[in-house]
Parts: C-alpha cells; sequence; structure tokens
C-alpha cells in the first residue's frame, strides 16, 4: 500500500510539474533587493559585501542607499563592479573632495596670483557678513561622478538602469523624505550625500536637499516597495559615542542625527532578511585612509553569511555575470554640438564659453570638460555648477547638447586679509576689499591695503570678457626703507665724496599706474598690451644738503611713460614650489617719455622662464632663466635693475640673489641662471637648495662678450614650512665676493 501511495505522488508530482510549465508559469527566481545605510567612509564596507556576494553568484534586483551608501549603491546599480569600486577609490583624494581642493591649472594666472595671496575671505551681504552653508559645495565629488556616470548619462528613471536604483535625501526646508528615483544620477548621489556643516544643500528641482541619513539611513522600506522579495541589508551606521569621543563638529553633529537614527533600525532589522553589520567601533566618518581595513571587515561580516548567499542564488535563475564599465566607457570623446546655459545673470554667455574652452560645436574628452568645469568653479562667481547632456531633438543633427545649469553665488562683496614678513618691506598686514559685478557684468573692483612698517596699496579693476578682449586698469604704491652700500649710485658729485660711509639710507617709493588689454589664449596664457606711468623717488637723508638746507639726496623723482606688450604661459602645479610644470612671461616696452633729463627714448625687454620636474617621488628640480636688457637709447639710472636679497614681491625690476642685501648690485641689463632642488619632507615641509650663476651692469648685451660678465654666484641651503599664513622659508645663502653668509627670513604669501 505504501509503495502504490509514493507511486502515485511521484506521478501526479511529475505530471503538475510538466502540466504548470505548459501553462507558462516558471521556476522560482527570488527577487533580492539590496540596501546600504550612510556612514561616511565606513560605507566602504559595503564594498567588501560586494564581493561577497559576487562570488556567491547572487544577483541584485534592486539597490538603495543614503549618503555614502548611495553613492556605492549607485554606481554599482550603474554597471561597477565590486573589484571596480574598490579600485576606484583607491586612487581618490578624499581631501581634495571635502574640501573642494581645485588644481592649481584650473585657475587663469590672474587667479592664480591671488590665490598666492590671501590668507582669509569672508563673505559679505550687504553689510552683512555671511558664512558659508558648508565647508565644500560638492564639486568635486559632483565631477567624479559625472565622470564616472557617462555610460549611464542619458537614463533618467533609474527604474532603467542595469540594476533599478532609489536613494534618499532630505528636504532641508521641511525635513521631510525624499525619494530620488529619476533625474541625473550624479546629481542624486550628490543630493543624498550633502552632510550638513560639511556639504552645502544641493537645490534640486526647487527643492533644498540635504543628507538623507537625516531622515532615513536604510531604506528598507522603499526597497521592499520597489518589487524585492528577500532583503539584505548592510549597516554600517554610527553607534552613540562615549563623551570622551565626542572630540570635533562631525562628531558632535553625528551623535545629534544618530538618537533617531538608532531608535528607528530596531523596527527595520526586522523588516531585514539577510542583516549584515560589519565592526566599525574603530571608525569613523571621516576614515578615509582606512578604506583597506574598512572594506576587509566588510567582506569578513559578509563571509558569515555565505551559506545563505548560496542558498538564496540557487532560487534564482542563471543569469550574465557583470562585465563592468571600462576605461573606454568613459573616456570617449563627447560630441557637443551646441551649449545651453541658465541662471548667468550677472557674466555673459562668452565669459563662461571662455572659462569652459568651448568656442562653438566641438569634439573634447571627458578630462577637457571637466577641465573647463572646474576653471568655471575656480572663480568662485557661482555656488553650483549643473551640467548634463541632452539628445538632439532635430534627428539630422549629430552630437549632443551639453546644458549648464548655474547657480551665481549671492556674495559680490569680500574681506581678505593676508600677512606677511620679509627683510625688505618688513612686517605687514594686508587688508582687501573685492566688489564683484561692481558696474556692470564680468567685472570685479579690489583694493589692497597693507598695513605695517611701510604704508602700500593696489588698486585693481577688470572686467573679465573670456576669449574676447577684456580691459583692466591697476594702480599700485611701495615703499621701503634700506640701507644700500656707498656704492649704490654712479653719480659721486650728488653728495660729498669725502665724509666716510659705508652705508646710505634709501627711502625708495614708487607709484605704478597701468592700462591693460588682455586676452586668454586658454587659461595658462594670456598676451596682454596696453600702456603703463610710473613715478620713480626715491632719496637718502644720510648725505648731501637740499637746497633749503636739510640733510638730503634726491637720487631720482622722475616720471615714465611707456607701451607694452607682455605673454604669460604659467602651467606650474604650485606657485612656491612647483613639482611640475613652467613658467614663461616675456616683457616689451617702448618708453614713450622721459621725465629725466637730456635723456632720450628707449626700449625694456624681459623674461622669465623655468620648468620643473619630478627626479623621484619627494625629489624635484628646476631650472630657471632670468634676463633683462635696456635697448636703443641709454636708458636713465631711475630705472636700472637692482639685485640681491630675497621674500619680497617682485617689483618688476628687482631680481632676488641669495648670499647679497637686497639692491646690493644694480645695472641696465642682467642675465641670470639658477638651479632649484626640493626635497619634500612631507605634504607641507621641505629641504631647499639653490645655487645662482649671473651677471649684472651696464649695457651687458652689446657685444658677444657679455659671458665674461657672469662674475656673480651664489648657492643656499633653505628649510619651508607652509603654514596657515603661507610659507615660512629660513636661508642661509654665499655670494661671491662676500665673506660672510647672509640668514634671510620670509614668512607668509608675497604682497
Amino acid at each position: 500500500m505504501m509503495r502504490n501511495t509514493t507511486l502515485w505522488l511521484l506521478f501526479f508530482g511529475l505530471f503538475f510539474g510538466n502540466f504548470s510549465t505548459v501553462l507558462g508559469q516558471t521556476p522560482e527566481d527570488v527577487k533580492v533587493g539590496l540596501v546600504l545605510s550612510g556612514g561616511g567612509a565606513k560605507a566602504f564596507a559595503h564594498i567588501g559585501v560586494l564581493k561577497e556576494i559576487e562570488a556567491a553568484g547572487l544577483r541584485i534586483d534592486y539597490i538603495g542607499g543614503t549618503s555614502m551608501g548611495a553613492v556605492i549603491g549607485g554606481l554599482y546599480a550603474a554597471g561597477y563592479s565590486a573589484h571596480q569600486l574598490d579600485s576606484l577609490f583607491n586612487t581618490f583624494d578624499f581631501n581634495a573632495i571635502l574640501t573642494d581642493d581645485l588644481p592649481r591649472q584650473t585657475r587663469s594666472i590672474t587667479e592664480k596670483a591671488e590665490s598666492d595671496r590671501y590668507v582669509i575671505t569672508f563673505p559679505f551681504d550687504g553689510k552683512k557678513l555671511t558664512l558659508p552653508s558648508g565647508l565644500s559645495r560638492g564639486h568635486n565629488a559632483y565631477n567624479i561622478l559625472s565622470k564616472l556616470l557617462l555610460p549611464v548619462r542619458d537614463v533618467t528613471d533609474f527604474r532603467d538602469l542595469p540594476i533599478p536604483f532609489l536613494c534618499i535625501a532630505t528636504d532641508a526646508e521641511k525635513g521631510t523624505q525624499v525619494i530620488l528615483d529619476h533625474g541625473y544620477l550624479p546629481r542624486a548621489l550628490t543630493a543624498s550625500s550633502a552632510l550638513p556643516t560639511i556639504v552645502q544643500p544641493i537645490l534640486m528641482d526647487g527643492i533644498l536637499h540635504i543628507d538623507g541619513g537625516v531622515v532615513n539611513n536604510y531604506p528598507v522600506a522603499e526597497i521592499r516597495a520597489m518589487g524585492a522579495e528577500v532583503i539584505i541589508g548592510v549597516d554600517v551606521q554610527d553607534n552613540l559615542l562615549a563623551r570622551d569621543q565626542l572630540n570635533s563638529v562631525v562628531d558632535i553633529v553625528a551623535q545629534i542625527n544618530n538618537f533617531r537614527t538608532i531608535e528607528r533600525m530596531t523596527a527595520k532589522i526586522d523588516r531585514t532578511d539577510i542583516y549584515i553589520e560589519p565592526e566599525m567601533n574603530q571608525f569613523t566618518v571621516l576614515s578615509f585612509k582606512d578604506r583597506k581595513a574598512v572594506i576587509d571587515l566588510g567582506q569578513k561580516a559578509a563571509q558569515m553569511q555565505r551559506e545563505k548567499f548560496a542558498e538564496l542564488a540557487k532560487r534564482q535563475q542563471a543569469h550574465v555575470p557583470r562585465e563592468g564599465i571600462s576605461a573606454a566607457d568613459i573616456s570617449a570623446p563627447l560630441e557637443i554640438s551646441n551649449v545651453r546655459i541658465e541662471g548667468h545673470q550677472g557674466y555673459t554667455r562668452s565669459y563662461i564659453m571662455g572659462k569652459l574652452g568651448i568656442r562653438s560645436s566641438v569634439r573634447m574628452t571627458p578630462d577637457e570638460l571637466q577641465s573647463g568645469i572646474n576653471n568655471l568653479a575656480a572663480t568662485n562667481n557661482f555656488s553650483s555648477i549643473d551640467y548634463f547632456f541632452e539628445s538632439q531633438s532635430d534627428t539630422t543633427q549629430t552630437g549632443s547638447i551639453l546644458r549648464l545649469q548655474m547657480t551665481e553665488n549671492p556674495q559680490k562683496s569680500l574681506v581678505r586679509f593676508g600677512l606677511h614678513y620679509d627683510p625688505l618691506y618688513r612686517m605687514g598686514v594686508l587688508l582687501n576689499v573685492t566688489q564683484k559685478r561692481l558696474l556692470g557684468v564680468n567685472d570685479n573692483a579690489s583694493i589692497d591695503v597693507v598695513i605695517g612698517d611701510y604704508l602700500r596699496y593696489r588698486a585693481h579693476y577688470f572686467v573679465d570678457k573670456g576669449y574676447h578682449w577684456s580691459v583692466g586698469l591697476t594702480a599700485n604704491f611701495s615703499q621701503f626703507n634700506h640701507a644700500v652700500g656707498r656704492n649704490f649710485t654712479n653719480s659721486e658729485s650728488e653728495f660729498d665724496i669725502s665724509i666716510a660711509l659705508n652705508q646710505i639710507d634709501i627711502k625708495y617709493k614708487h607709484w605704478h599706474n597701468q592700462f591693460q588689454l588682455l586676452t586668454r589664449l586658454n587659461q595658462d596664457m594670456e598676451f596682454s598690451l596696453g600702456a603703463n606711468h610710473q613715478r620713480v623717488y626715491y632719496f637718502s637723508e644720510t648725505v648731501g644738503l637740499d637746497e633749503d638746507g636739510l640733510p638730503r639726496t634726491v637720487f631720482e623723482d622722475n616720471h615714465y611713460v611707456s607701451a607694452f606688450a607682455q605673454i604669460e604661459i604659467d602651467t606650474r602645479d604650485h606657485g612656491y614650489y612647483p613639482t611640475q610644470g613652467g613658467l614663461f612671461r616675456g616683457t616689451l616696452e617702448q618708453f614713450l617719455y622721459n621725465g629725466a633729463a637730456n635723456e632720450n627714448h628707449f626700449t625694456r625687454a624681459q623674461i622669465n622662464t623655468s620648468y620643473a620636474w619630478p627626479l623621484g617621488p619627494s625629489f624635484f628640480v628646476a631650472a630657471e632663466l632670468k634676463a633683462g636688457a635696456s635697448l636703443g637709447d641709454k636708458s636713465p639710472e631711475g630705472l636700472d635693475f637692482f639685485m640681491g636679497g630675497y621674500g619680497y614681491q617682485d617689483l618688476g625690476y628687482f631680481v632676488p640673489f641669495f648670499g647679497q642685501e637686497v639692491m646690493a648690485l644694480r645695472g641696465n641689463s642682467f642675465l641670470l641662471t639658477q638651479v632649484n632642488a626640493t626635497i619634500a619632507l612631507s605634504a607641507k615641509s621641505r629641504l631647499l637648495a639653490r645655487a645662482q650663476v649671473g651677471g649684472i651692469g651696464h649695457n651687458l648685451f652689446d657685444d658677444l662678450h657679455w659671458r665674461n660678465t657672469m662674475e656673480q654666484s651664489s648657492v643656499a641651503l633653505g628649510y619651508a614650512i607652509e603654514t596657515f599664513l603661507g610659507p615660512l622659508e629660513l636661508w642661509r645663502g654665499y655670494a661671491s665676493g662676500v665673506r660672510d653668509g647672509i640668514w634671510q627670513l620670509s614668512l607668509g604669501y608675497r604682497f
């Protein structure tokens, strides 16, 4: 009887099994959802879990994440494999990402000079000091994600990604949850991960978004609603910190948010079928340097679920393993047929296109596009720059439309400060006031006032027209007092030579006004034409008597007017200590008016060129060549070049030279060669060495014997550390013909 029953059961099982197939029913194919919590750097553990999921052959059908969990989940949903994500995150400089640090090459030459001048910047809105809503605009993160997600740039419904995806953000105004399941994926990911106080809120579709972890750091219900039958959840959220662990503003903000998050997690864990909680107690949301250790802990925690993963994979139909996104997919040239710009009331299209490096329809690489976007971001004129691609509505047209949605920075007024010390100008505190869009679009008005041992100022007005000719007006005034040698002047008759003096105290004043027309050939190259007016006035109260019988000898007090042309190329990666790149500055100046008596017109030519390259990971060398000469009729002594000293702001005619005091050597022409060696001891400190060979005198280049005038040489050793105020440098230099070496100290950015 038992045997007959077994046979009948086997018959009915086979019959109805085949009958269900005939009716179109398929074998079991369970849909698996993956939930990835936020947690900052601790979210790297998700990559370790994904490695184990892939190793088990388990297919993920839906992904949802919050904050950094959204970033990793979004990249995985777009097609990246777990091992690719591991490699990608290994290449990122998270400090640069979090601080929005942009390469120096993204700035124009004018902007490079400004970045090497000021220490602190305070924006003003009217008369009110304003503070940023976050330390970072999220620009670098958005740029990176935009490039990585180029292969899915046309996907606007996240359900159409290789794996359907959603992420969570918070409406900063209402404090409610926002589900991001459509739109432009890179922007959605940055909105979900806009950690309050660290990243500025993201304005998108009229809603101000902040980090989704504020309201929902573990979107399990949302993934279940997408259709997931089984949910795997990875939780790397913070536990509550003890008193001695609350050491930073990030810790405090995270603690406040965790009060609610931890309470909500109890119910969410019950809704999770496979719950994974890697051991993260020794890490924080900013432990980006511990990426490998965090990934390994995530993988270790997932290995404890291997049997469940394998059983779950058996309940799924066979699927094609993920191939990932190749490097070629994100580096293929982009065909841009048109550029649509929105939100640029204060800046013209030509200004923006000039920064982008786009004149019309263009074929460019993703890196070239990002470089142009960085150029725009480096101006700080825009609080956000969203860019994405749209297909042509006209099917006869080729290429895509690049669409830029820009939000102008509402703060048009800036107050900036700096501090500097050097042996020439001594101590000075720099106060700067800048007003953008003062008289019209694209313009910038700025005034520097230096208060200290010597009052100085610089006023500058500039209208930036991108690739078109820009217009600038500048007024400078500099002054200093300095002791020079007895042979400072060639005019021995100007004072009683019988007086036994080793040094003469010189009071030097220099006014320089300039009108400039400038065009940018690219971000690193500028060509300018214009006119200069200078007044040079220096005198001594050490020797001689003036007409009133007071002790004073005036060596120079004349006005000069000239026309000039200049080309400048600057590709250096650092203004003070370049590790690669070069500088070329060539100036030709024709003097049209010379206030000195009985002097004719003359031409002044100057070049300054250098190039740096690495010889190892911490060893760098650079070669420099500087030269200047007066051509034609005799030039006035008041416009001589001066050689000596180090660490001061270049006035144009002053040439640094180690082992000599400032203004120790002079002449109407000079030639200087220099070799620099730098050993990086850390990211901020360096050992420095310099060797210089050159000559200075009158009419050095009038014949072929100028090489015989290369009589000056020096060597110097120094130490430099980059401080909050700028570089701090200490040098010991030795020059030929000088018995003792000279210590030279400078602090802060030069101005």
